[in-house]
Formats: C-alpha cells, sequence, structure tokens
C-alpha cells in the first residue's frame, strides 16, 4: 500500500512540475512586463514634464525680457545710446 501511494505521488509530482514552471514562469514574466511598461511610462512622462519646463523657461524669460525693457530704457543713461 505505501509503495501504491508514494508511485501515485512520484508521478502527480512529476506531471505538476512542468506545469507549475510555466504557471510560474508566466506569471513572472508578467509581473516583470508590467514593471517594465510602468519604469517606461514613468520615463515618458517625466520627459515629457522636462520638456514643458524647458518651454515654460524660454517663454518666462521672453516675458521677463517684456516686462523689464521699459525700466531698463528709462535707466540707461543718453550716454549709452550715443554709442
Amino acid at each position: 500500500m505505501n509503495k501504491d501511494l508514494l508511485d501515485t505521488v512520484s508521478s502527480i509530482a512529476t506531471l505538476i512540475t512542468p506545469i507549475l514552471l510555466v504557471l510560474l514562469g508566466g506569471i513572472g514574466w508578467l509581473i516583470q512586463h508590467k514593471l517594465e511598461s510602468a519604469k517606461t511610462k514613468r520615463e515618458a512622462q517625466l520627459n515629457r514634464i522636462h520638456e514643458l519646463e524647458e518651454k515654460l523657461r524660454e517663454d518666462r524669460i521672453a516675458i521677463y525680457n517684456a516686462l523689464l525693457e521699459p525700466f531698463f530704457i528709462l535707466f540707461t543713461s543718453d550716454a549709452a545710446f550715443k554709442t
């Protein structure tokens, strides 16, 4: 009886082992794929934020120059304009 039970358990383990390997490998691949996808998405978001910040910085400089130009003209001496 013990021999039959041991053979049955051994047979079941032999059949289940490849199935478990495939399932666990698939689960590992899915987790890795989701993590890489999230990382790629996050990098794209960070790049987009950086691009927007650069554009805003350029716009901000242009606005500051337009706002400050009258003051530069007002406080600059006439001698500077003659040269």
